[in-house]
C-alpha cells in the first residue's frame, strides 16, 4: 500500500490542485469584469465635468443640473466619488469666483446654486 505523501501517489492531491485553479480562472474573471466597470465610472465623471464646466461657461444651468444628476446615480466607491465632488466643487468655485471678478452676478449666484446641490448630494455620499 502506497504511502498518502508520496509523490507518485495521487489520490488525496487530486481535488486541492483542482479547487485552485478554479479560484484562480473565477479570480480573473472578476477582475476583468470589474475594471471596465471603473473605467467607464471614471470616463463618465470626466465627462460630467466637462459638461458642467461648458453648461456654467454658457449659462446654460439646467444641463449642468442634468449632469450632476447622471454623476449622483452612478454606482461606485465612496472614496472615487467625494474626490469627484471635490473637484467639482472647486471648478465651480473657480468659476464663482472669475464670475464675480467679471461682476456678472447671475453667473455667480447660479454656480453658487449648483455648490448647493453638490453638497446635499455630498451628505448622501458621506462625511
Amino acid at each position: 500500500m502506497p504511502r498518502l505523501y508520496h509523490p507518485g501517489f495521487t489520490g488525496n492531491q487530486r481535488k486541492p490542485v483542482q479547487r485552485r485553479e478554479k479560484e484562480s480562472r473565477n479570480y480573473k474573471a472578476a477582475t476583468i469584469r470589474y475594471t471596465p466597470s471603473l473605467q467607464l465610472f471614471y470616463d463618465v465623471v470626466a465627462t460630467g465635468r466637462l459638461v458642467i464646466k461648458q453648461a456654467i461657461k454658457s449659462s446654460q444651468f439646467d444641463d449642468a443640473q442634468w449632469a450632476l444628476k447622471v454623476i449622483r446615480r452612478l454606482p461606485s466607491n465612496t472614496r472615487v466619488r467625494r474626490k469627484y465632488f471635490f473637484n467639482v466643487i472647486k471648478t465651480v468655485k473657480d468659476i464663482t469666483i472669475q464670475a464675480i471678478k467679471d461682476n456678472k452676478l447671475d453667473d455667480a449666484k447660479s454656480a453658487l446654486d449648483i455648490i448647493q446641490q453638490l453638497t446635499d448630494i455630498s451628505t448622501i455620499v458621506g462625511p
